[in-house]
């Protein structure tokens, strides 16, 4: 299946009649293609050079299953620095719809290079059964992860990191990690590749969260993270007795869903690590938490992320809030300069972690 989309759109004001992007977007959600490809058609008239309108409107022409007009909008939009992940994964299917399949295998490729971390999502898609089946594109694995039960009986699947020669009684800061992908295979890469290596020099415990079956965005959810994030409060000494989060690609959006909002008490701190700003550029979302700090370690390439970043950044420092914007020249999303825990040694020294 054609990518879901989970980024948010960049609301545009056009000096004409033009539709918004948000008109737009509503006529896409529900899948009101005719409807949705005019008013893109239109917006492009204008903004030539948006590279997430050229996105969208091949999104619109996938979901008719004209396959070939599809590739030409993504093409269009790599051309204008559209979300590269989510064009390439795309372009990855329609390929495979037209039953081109050294094309299709080259660009999952690349999308996963660019960042499509979500190996769940990749593996189960329908529309990528004969690429993957060729056998040139390494998954991960679903790994083993421990459950821990709510009170509500929604099982939320961790794994809880501990510093090297860990000490009960000695304090530790805790950093609770989403990742670009809410199932165990998506969870097995973050814990084998991104947070390999915490452990055995940083004094900071990690917690990798991934989705319960019944997804990140619904109440019980919202219950059954908190119940973990009681149990490891009562378990371990965690500095502060609240946790420092990350959103890692398309992690960020629970991630900032919960640290900024519904289990907001529970956080000091929330850093993106690329992505998309989750807000629709709405200042309220930002602004809900008054003594988050909030932190964006987001790549040079990625145009879209970063305009979001800075946007999110103005918003919050004018209101006094503690936010930051680092540019990192990183050329594959899946940022292999972080990995292995270096990441958490830019985190503390970007929160002033105590270690």
């Amino acid at each position: 299946m054609i990518a879901s989309l989970l980024l948010t759109t960049l609301l545009t004001v056009l000096p004409s009649d033009a539709p918004s992007m948000a008109q737009a977007r509503r006529h896409l959600d529900g899948e009101r293609w005719v409807q949705a490809i005019s008013d893109y058609r239109e917006i492009l008239a204008e903004e030539p050079d948006n590279g997430l309108a050229w996105y969208l409107l091949g999104y619109c022409f996938a979901g008719q299953g004209d396959h070939r007009s599809s590739l030409e909008c993504n093409e269009k939009s790599l051309q204008h620095a559209g979300p590269k992940a989510s064009v390439l994964y795309n372009m990855a299917c329609s390929y495979e719809q037209l039953s081109e399949l050294e094309s299709a295998e080259q660009r999952l490729k690349q999308a996963i290079h660019a960042g499509y971390l979500d190996f769940d999502w990749i593996a189960q898609d329908g529309d990528l059964v004969k690429t993957l089946a060729r056998g040139n594109v390494p998954i991960p694995e679903p790994g083993q992860f421990e459950h821990n039960e709510g009170r509500n009986g929604v099982q939320m699947p961790y794994a809880l990191l501990l510093p090297k020669n860990y000490a009960a009684d000695r304090e530790y800061p805790a950093v609770v990690f989403f990742a670009a992908g809410s199932g165990p295979r998506a969870g097995a890469w973050t814990r084998d590749q991104f947070l390999d290596g915490t452990t055995r020099a940083q004094g900071s415990m990690v917690l990798l969260v991934m989705a319960p079956e019944r997804g990140w965005f619904t109440h019980p959810t919202h219950h059954a993270l908190e119940d973990l994030l009681k149990k490891v409060l009562r378990e371990h000494n965690v500095a502060g007795k609240r946790f420092h989060g990350i959103g890692f690609g398309n992690g960020s959006n629970p991630g900032q869903t919960y640290a900024a909002g519904m289990s907001s008490g529970y956080f000091e701190s929330f850093t993106q690590i690329d992505g998309r700003v989750a807000s629709e550029r709405d200042s309220r979302d930002l602004l809900r938490k008054k003594d988050l700090r909030r932190h964006f370690l987001m790549r040079a390439s990625n145009s879209l992320g970063l305009a979001d970043a800075r946007w999110a950044q103005g918003i919050l420092k004018g209101a006094g809030r503690d936010a930051s914007v680092q540019v990192i020249e990183e050329p594959a999303g899946s940022f292999p300069s972080l990995q292995h825990g270096v990441w958490l040694e830019v985190l503390g020294r970007l929160q002033g972690l105590k270690q």
